[in-house]
């Protein structure tokens, strides 16, 4: 069986990337998978910050 997971309302979205469950990666607490996912876009730790903190994901 394939389950699909696009939205955090769909069933089975627990798996979303947008999903409010944190995780923490390189050391650091991320909100959501998508906060590391956007953050890994930049090299500057200041860009990544800005991410890691983004209400708007």
């Amino acid at each position: 069986m394939t389950i699909f997971f696009y939205t955090k309302t769909d069933e089975f979205g627990e798996f979303s990337n947008f999903s409010k469950f944190g995780v923490e990666m390189d050391g650091v607490w991320w909100p959501t998978v998508e906060h590391y996912f956007q953050a890994q876009k930049f090299e500057d730790k200041e860009y990544r910050e800005k991410n890691q903190n983004s209400p708007y994901l």
